[in-house]
């Protein structure tokens, strides 16, 4: 997934605009988004690319690069 294709994503989820958000901004102080919405957006991120988030660790992606990151890295098909 590209850098545009996540902001659209978690764009549409939200509601907020993404487009001036910096990559390593906290997602849910920069928007003022609720532990709701944050799951949310990782919920959609799962469904477009059929993947799982490790439960533990939702609260660890709280910014774009962290959600990329793990998006590139994980061996899921």
């Amino acid at each position: 997934m590209s850098e545009e294709a996540l902001r659209k994503l978690l764009s549409t989820v939200s509601g907020r605009d993404l487009s001036h958000t910096g990559l390593d901004e906290d997602l849910k102080e920069s928007l003022d988004l609720d532990s709701l919405t944050g799951l949310r957006m990782l919920a959609a991120v799962e469904k477009q690319l059929n993947l799982r988030f490790p439960d533990d660790k939702l609260d660890s992606f709280r910014t774009m690069n962290q959600i990329l990151e793990f998006i590139h890295r994980d061996p899921s098909p």
